[in-house]
């Protein structure tokens, strides 16, 4: 059941990350601005702001200015996908539990589980839908950019951090 619940909650992850993308690719002050070029100070000015999207931005607080950038049902399921990941995060393994049953969880439970990521994945699906249909970036590919762009894949998949300073590249 443990393993049945931190395959949703990683669903749930994406889930809120697509969306917190959907907020930051829809309301900067211009949309349609690059954001691939690291090495200029504008460009790191949006990285940031991406990162802070990504890790201060709550779902119930951008759900109301991405809605109408989002196909019309996954918009709709956004308040009761926001109260079920509320309920999985703070007291879904509490509610299910049985009490004084040596870490036994209520009949039906993985069936619950079952019924919430695939209700998460079906909207994850959509919200990246919505990012893929983003028009692509298309002004100028200084020529330096294809090898950041490497560099910084080489250290994301060794596990190295990526520095914040263009010139550290």
């Amino acid at each position: 059941m443990l393993i049945a619940f931190g395959e949703v909650m990683s669903i749930v992850q994406a889930w809120e990350e697509a969306l917190e993308v959907v907020w930051w690719r829809t309301r900067r002050k211009r949309p349609n601005r690059p954001s691939g070029d690291f090495d200029t100070p504008r460009s790191q000015r949006e990285v940031v702001r991406l990162e802070r999207a990504l890790q201060q931005k709550p779902i119930h607080e951008i759900k109301e200015s991405i809605k109408s950038f989002l196909e019309p049902e996954t918009a709709e399921e956004l308040r009761d996908l926001i109260a079920a990941r509320n309920r999985l995060t703070h007291r879904f393994l509490r509610e299910q539990a049985v009490q004084d049953a040596g870490g036994s969880f209520k009949p039906g439970t993985v069936d619950l589980l079952d019924d919430l990521g695939s209700r998460f994945m079906r909207s994850y699906r959509s919200v990246m839908h919505t990012i893929m249909s983003f028009p692509e970036y298309d002004g100028p590919v200084l020529s330096h950019w294809p090898a950041i762009a490497d560099r910084i894949v080489e250290l994301a998949f060794s596990g190295d951090s990526i520095p914040r300073d263009p010139n550290a590249q």
